[in-house]
């Protein structure tokens, strides 16, 4: 009598990786099906009991979920931090995005990964992508990002800070581990400066439709939350955070990120 076999195929995200402005080198490994014994596939154990847990070698978006804020401007009919996740980039000059008029102050925003991101052997290198294509000068000026592996309850309540005096539940510092960026630049070239806290300084405050490109390598895997903070800086106009002469607002249009192995 034949001997029955099953074919398990270990499932894999698929979709376009960013890449940084320095080449790195990445070694991939192919993602290949097995096929295992029908006594041995009831469950990933060896003879001796160990679990083997396949190691994730594609790239992809971390799809973000629960957009909270510190604070979201109301006025002008409402630019909550919801809208730097909808997906939607509208014509130069339609409102949308997280804006933080009249509380322009350092603000935090924080988001929960709909799913862990993958278990890369090395760590992960994560690409965030900041687009502000509404009006002239609404590009944030200092900014920090950070990762946490936290327990999903213990951050993004939901809540988009609309209602001034409740803010959103975002997190404790000791959850969060800040990112050190290896790479940043911006579409329209602006220049732009790592503060020694590890926040972005943008050096160049006459930007208008521009779009950030940050790269940033940790060891943890598994992310369950992405925090951004908007910071104040002496050098941008009205102290910032944002780069609005008027008063230091901004307009995050849209704000993304994207995993790969280190």
């Amino acid at each position: 009598m034949p001997t029955i076999s099953i074919v398990r195929i270990l499932p894999f995200l698929a979709f376009v990786a960013c890449t940084p402005s320095e080449t790195l080198d990445d070694t991939a490994t192919d993602d290949t099906a097995t096929t295992n014994d029908i006594t041995n596939e009831t469950n990933d154990t060896d003879t001796t009991g160990n679990t083997d847990e396949p190691t994730e070698t594609t790239a992809g978006p971390a799809n973000l979920q629960m957009p909270t804020a510190t604070f979201s401007q109301p006025g002008f009919g409402g630019f909550g931090i919801a809208e730097a996740i909808d997906g939607e980039t509208p014509p130069y000059n339609m409102q949308n995005g997280w804006g933080i008029d009249p509380q322009e102050v350092d603000q935090t925003a924080a988001f929960e990964t709909v799913q862990d991101t993958p278990n890369y052997a090395n760590g992960t290198r994560l690409t965030f992508t900041l687009v502000h294509d509404f009006l002239t000068e609404h590009a944030l000026g200092c900014f920090r990002l950070s990762v946490t592996t936290a327990d999903r309850a213990d951050f993004a309540d939901g809540n988009e800070g609309l209602v001034d005096g409740d803010p959103g539940d975002v997190g404790d510092d000791s959850i969060w581990t800040v990112l050190t960026p290896g790479d940043y630049s911006a579409s329209t070239g602006a220049l732009m400066a790592l503060r020694p806290d590890n926040a972005v300084l943008v050096q160049d405050l006459d930007s208008t439709e521009v779009t950030y490109t940050i790269v940033a390598d940790t060891a943890l895997t598994g992310i369950t939350g992405i925090r951004l903070e908007a910071l104040e800086d002496p050098s941008l106009p009205q102290g910032g955070p944002g780069l609005q002469n008027a008063n230091g607002n901004f307009a995050l249009v849209e704000f993304t990120v994207g995993t790969e192995p280190m």
